[in-house]
Formats: C-alpha cells, sequence, structure tokens
C-alpha cells in the first residue's frame, strides 16, 4: 500500500515535472503487489492521456476489471460515471441497485456517498425539493464515516438551487467552513472563492488582510491537488499584482493538475501574442486542454490538426475530439439537447 499512496500522491499534486511518470512506476509496482486500486488508477491516466494518448476503451476495460476485483476506487469511478452518464450510458436506476446491494453489506461508507449522488442526480427526474433532502442525508452519512468527497454534494444540495446559485450564503459557508477545517481541499477552495467573489463584488471590502487569507486559502487548496485554486491564484496575479510571469506559472501548474480554465487561460494568451511559445507548445496546450474537457479548444484542436499540426494524436482526434465538435455543432444549431 506505500507505494499506492505515495502513486496517489505523485498523481495528485504533481510536485515536480516527472510526478505522473514517477507514479506510474509506483502504481505499476503497487498491482504487481495485489493492490486492486491501482489498476484503476493506472486506468484513470490512460482516460486523461497522461500515458502519453487517450485510450477510452482501454480505461474503461480496466476499470471494469479493478470493479470486478473489488476496488473501491473502481467502483467510484464506474458508478459515478453510470449515474452521470460520462464515459458510459447513464443508467441511474442499475447503479442505484448495484449501490444498494453494497450499502446492506456495510463493508465502506462509499456507497453512502454513491447512493446520496445517485439521489442527487436524479433532479431532472425527480424536483429538486424531493432530491435534496434525501440526497443530504446520504451525503451526511457519507461525511460522518470519513468521506470528505461528500461535502461537495452537500454543499450543492443544501444551498445551492438546480442551477448552482446560491440560495442559502450562511448555509454554504456553514458546510465550507466545515470541510475546510476537515481538510477537505474542494472545500477551502469553497471557502476562499466564496470570499473572492463577495469582494470582488464589493471593493470596500477588500484589504491587506482579507487579500493575503484569501491567497493563503487558495494556496492551502493548491497544494492538497485544487486545480481550480491555481486559475484563481493566476487571476489574482495577473490582474491585481501585474505579475504575468507568476500569473503564468499558476496557469501551468493548473494545467498539470487538469484545470480547464488554466489551459483555456493559457492558450488564449498565446493566441493573443501576450505569452510568447512555440507553435507545438501551443498546440499540444490546446489539445490537452481538450482531454480535459474544454468544449472552447477543441475546436481549436480540430483546426490544428486541419493544419497539420499534432497528426501523431490523429487517432485520438479522429476518434473522439472529431464527434464531439459534431456534437457541440448540433447543440449550437439547436438539433439536440444535452
Amino acid at each position: 500500500m506505500a507505494y499506492y499512496a505515495l502513486a496517489r500522491y505523485y498523481s495528485t499534486v504533481r510536485p515536480e515535472a516527472d510526478s505522473v511518470e514517477f507514479a506510474v512506476e509506483l502504481f505499476y509496482r503497487a498491482a504487481d503487489a495485489g493492490v486492486v486500486d491501482a489498476e484503476a488508477a493506472l486506468a484513470l491516466l490512460w482516460r486523461s492521456g497522461d500515458m502519453g494518448i487517450v485510450d477510452l476503451e482501454k480505461s474503461q476495460q480496466m476499470l471494469d476489471e479493478a470493479f470486478e476485483m473489488g476496488s473501491l476506487l473502481a467502483a467510484k469511478v464506474v458508478l459515478t460515471d453510470m449515474i452521470c452518464g460520462i464515459y458510459r450510458e447513464r443508467d441511474i436506476k442499475t447503479a442505484m441497485t448495484i449501490i444498494d446491494e453494497r450499502i446492506s453489506q456495510k463493508n465502506s461508507p462509499l456507497w453512502c456517498y454513491l447512493k446520496g449522488l445517485a439521489i442527487h442526480q436524479s433532479a431532472d427526474i425527480l424536483s429538486w425539493n424531493e432530491v435534496c433532502p434525501q440526497a443530504a442525508e446520504w451525503y451526511r452519512r457519507a461525511i460522518d464515516e470519513g468521506v470528505s468527497d461528500a461535502y461537495q454534494g452537500l454543499l450543492e444540495v443544501s444551498a445551492l438551487d438546480y442551477f448552482g446559485n446560491i440560495v442559502d450564503a450562511d448555509r454554504y459557508i456553514d458546510i465550507a467552513c466545515e470541510g475546510a477545517a476537515a481538510g477537505c481541499a474542494k472545500m477551502i477552495y469553497a471557502v476562499a472563492k466564496y470570499e473572492y467573489d463577495i469582494c470582488y463584488s464589493c471593493p470596500e471590502k477588500q484589504s491587506e488582510d482579507w487579500y493575503r487569507q484569501i491567497c493563503e486559502d487558495f494556496e492551502s487548496a493548491l497544494s492538497r491537488g485544487c486545480a481550480n485554486a491555481a486559475y484563481y491564484l493566476g487571476q489574482i496575479y495577473y490582474r491585481e499584482e501585474d505579475d504575468l510571469d507568476a500569473a503564468w506559472a499558476y496557469y501551468v501548474k493548473g494545467a498539470t493538475l487538469g484545470s480547464v480554465e488554466c489551459y483555456e487561460t493559457m492558450y488564449d494568451l498565446m493566441d493573443k501574442g501576450i505569452v510568447t511559445e512555440s507553435d507545438e507548445f501551443q498546440a499540444h496546450a490546446a489539445l490537452y486542454g481538450t482531454r480535459c474537457g474544454s468544449w472552447h479548444l477543441v475546436r481549436v484542436v480540430i483546426e490544428l490538426y486541419q493544419a497539420g499540426y499534432l497528426h501523431s494524436f490523429a487517432s485520438e482526434i479522429e476518434n473522439y475530439y472529431m464527434p464531439r465538435l459534431r456534437r457541440l455543432e448540433e447543440l449550437e444549431r439547436g438539433e439536440i439537447t444535452i
């Protein structure tokens, strides 16, 4: 398990330039030692492109095999995909059946979190008012048993409306502060982002103490692998400090951790000539941002590919991103809905 724990740290926080390569080596060692979660972790690296190229079929096969072998990480990913319709067909009913069966076995608090998620994601079937209290109960049970990932779900069903707007600020900050105190990176980020939004909408509330505290909170979230924190630190240094070098370093760090916003910002800064990098670097930034889910950069990637760039990724682009662009264009024309 030591190999696996260390690999998770390096793959999540990525403190060094070669962190992913080191993590892959450690995951393979852990898998050879019988750690089934290591197989799931490697599958996710095939999904993200961190193995050099995206291979969704290989990733899904590895995840399914790890799930069958009892990997809780694979269970979380497979069932989340099934609940949310990500990477596989949406099937909340089947997911709920599996979850309820596992809950009855009482072998992990993860199932309480997934039960909350399944109910939460049923909001397009049931009403938001029906979903929220039920999902909150299961998220809270998961939190009480140590699943910090459940804080994000609890926050959403307790303090936001269906569209993601804050409707109960007191409840929002209470949950975010509770999660932050428990060391949850997403909640440390949520507290900082809340204060960031409040103070930027009310400049009279800004002060040196506020500025220092919000940067410290974003830094704390970033040190725990929260990619979005890097984006906002970049924004602060770019807009407030007029320090492009520092901002760029944060954007690069956030991109390394998978932030779509960081990749899009990096590409736009290069495209406008504010930052100068090679054409190859710019093309790869667009590709990696597309891998992370950017709808903005997918069009850029196709244009670059058709202009003669990124040909070593031809299979990936043609199999995954050209169909994504066609879907985007159909959405823009109103021919399909999400």
